[in-house]
């Protein structure tokens, strides 16, 4: 914020996030007001994408009070700022935005607005994040043979790159040329290349609380911000998959974004050693997913309960055909 080149600070990470926690310090006094402000602007955003999964208002409030009552997230509204936190309202914003395009015949104006928050992930922390977010998204695209919008919105991602760039505005300033700006990147991926040990390392922390320490005699300790629900959240969303293929439920447009961006992220941290702290935009999408899957599951099964008056707390009085559509895998018509 006082006019010094950013990568003679850090040069591990790309300068946004920095940057953010100096405007902090200037405004407020500290380093954790704007950042705390964020971890606020990161429920607001999941609930969005919550109201957008789960159709039920309500409803849609319950895996978000889940995730904002857990130690992975109180812990980050009063310590000392990390960059992950900082990126995560960034992250599921993007995917708000995307989802929103998926019925929107303004898709290009929810486009642009997801590139430049894509930009804002990438100028914040390493820019593989932002190209497994990127990827998911085209994959989407891909699958659902969309191949005009996937042109259109990779035709938006200079936009990211362009954000990525102005965070090095004091870099250019410095006499720094294109080129040499883009080779920090390469440095940056070369400095992350000693993070990819202790492969697969990431699934024996989410699902078991065996965290392999990259320091020393690489002990396996356990993380206290660890919780119970995230391996219950994945074997549910599991289980909500294996009744997908099964034909007894479907799934809708938005969750197949969320499981696509969770199955890249995945990838992404089974190539070396990982933290809790990465897990943010992982375990809240998990929660709204099996959130999604009980609510499912229940209007699926109701149908074969007599009490159904039980349900009208929930603002569901009875399941109608176009709420079994909703839920269930519609049946094909029988050849002629």
């Amino acid at each position: 914020m006082t006019g010094v080149n950013p990568i003679l600070i850090v040069t591990d990470h790309p300068p946004l996030g920095r940057y953010i926690i100096a405007l902090s310090i200037l405004l407020f006094d500290n380093e954790v007001t704007i950042p705390a402000i964020l971890n606020i602007v990161s429920l607001i955003a999941l609930l969005l994408v919550s109201r957008l999964v789960i159709k039920n208002k309500y409803l849609a409030v319950i895996p978000v009070a889940i995730f904002a009552s857990q130690q992975l997230f109180i812990t980050k509204l009063y310590t000392l700022p990390l960059g992950e936190p900082i990126q995560l309202p960034f992250i599921l914003l993007s995917l708000y935005f995307f989802m929103k395009s998926i019925q929107s015949k303004k898709y290009i104006f929810w486009y642009i607005l997801t590139s430049l928050f894509i930009g804002a992930v990438i100028s914040i922390r390493f820019f593989v994040l932002g190209a497994a977010l990127a990827g998911a998204l085209i994959l989407y695209l891909l699958l659902k043979k969309q191949i005009k919008r996937a042109a259109i919105l990779i035709a938006t991602f200079p936009l990211s790159l362009g954000v990525l760039l102005a965070s090095y505005f004091e870099t250019f300033l410095a006499g720094y040329s294109l080129k040499k700006v883009l080779g920090i990147q390469k440095y940056i991926l070369v400095y992350h290349k000693s993070a990819f040990t202790n492969p697969l390392s990431y699934w024996d922390l989410l699902l078991f609380n065996k965290w392999h320490t990259w320091w020393g005699n690489y002990a396996i300790s356990s993380d206290p911000q660890w919780s119970i629900l995230w391996p219950v959240s994945i074997f549910m969303v599991l289980g909500y998959f294996a009744l997908v293929i099964w034909k007894k439920l479907k799934i809708s447009e938005y969750e197949l974004v969320l499981l696509l961006w969770l199955g890249c992220y995945s990838l992404v941290l089974s190539v070396g050693y990982t933290s809790t702290r990465y897990f943010l935009p992982i375990v809240s999408l998990l929660y709204i997913l099996a959130a999604s899957f009980v609510i499912k599951a229940s209007l699926y099964f109701k149908k074969y309960f007599k009490n159904s008056h039980r349900w009208k707390v929930f603002g569901i009085s009875s399941v109608s055909k176009p709420a079994l559509r909703y839920v269930t895998k519609p049946k094909s018509k029988p050849k002629q």
